[in-house]
């Protein structure tokens, strides 16, 4: 919304991601509620009790906004160490997004909850490296990849998860279904890029056809305005006539009255 690099990004229930300010700028701005959606106009309401806050934060996005801003198409540009903020990096670890100096980057891989986190150098995450790519491992699990899919509920999972926490459920291997899914997401992309067409060639009919409507508005109101008035007109000049005719019958009928007397 703030045409900015993102910030603190987060994922709302349709899947278009904003700064967190962004999303409390909206809100305190907006008394009714739902809120809407920037891009799609969904309307969503918060979560409660945290608010916009409480909506899932984009992990994914947020450790590319992170690249970017440490690359910053520098190849020179030095980068200091996420945890003593001293030293300078010279490694990336690719699972936490976070750079690391040689002793940090050591000590981060003798601890035995990061000891099998992909780490790159520097340099290639500022020439822009594909290995920057973030490999998605389990939170209950340390050190295992989603390697399964369960067809039942639908969700990527460990080989451990899969058979501690999914028994008697259908799964296979999540490379099996990965491809398919992205031809899914593929083709509903080319759809959405189809009725996205259809939309911009709509929306000035569309807006045409208001502004006629609008005109025919202005035009009529003319017209009922312009037909009160000459009915009013008309009454006024009837009115005018009705009471002449009951003066002059009053006054009629006052003069025999006093011929008679």
């Amino acid at each position: 919304m703030c045409k900015n690099p993102l910030t603190d990004p987060k994922t709302l229930p349709c899947l278009h991601t904003f700064c967190l300010a962004c999303l409390e700028y909206q809100g305190a701005s907006v008394s009714s509620s739902p809120l809407i959606c920037h891009v799609c106009r969904t309307p969503f309401a918060p979560p409660n009790p945290g608010g916009v806050s409480s909506f899932e934060c984009n992990a994914f996005i947020e450790s590319i906004a992170k690249i970017v801003k440490t690359a910053d198409g520098n190849v020179d540009k030095v980068v200091k160490c996420d945890l003593c903020e001293e030293a300078d990096a010279t490694m990336h670890c690719v699972e936490d997004n976070e750079n690391y100096c040689p002793p940090c980057s050591n000590a981060h891989k003798k601890s035995k909850a990061s000891a099998s986190h992909q780490q790159i150098s520097i340099e290639e995450v500022l020439k822009g490296s594909s290995a920057a790519k973030r490999i998605p491992r389990c939170h209950k699990h340390a050190g295992l990849e989603f390697d399964t899919y369960c067809q039942t509920c639908t969700e990527a999972l460990c080989s451990k998860c899969a058979i501690s926490s999914h028994p008697n459920h259908a799964v296979c291997q999540l490379s099996q279904v990965a491809g398919p899914l992205q031809e899914e997401i593929a083709g509903m992309h080319i759809a959405i890029g189809k009725r996205e067409q259809t939309a911009s060639r709509a929306i000035p009919v569309l807006e045409a056809a208001i502004e006629k409507m609008q005109e025919s508005c202005t035009v009529v109101e003319k017209e009922i305005e312009s037909f009160f008035a000459e009915m009013h007109s008309k009454l006024d000049e009837r009115k005018s006539e009705l009471l002449k005719n009951v003066r002059k019958k009053s006054d009629r009928w006052l003069m025999r009255k006093e011929r008679q007397r």
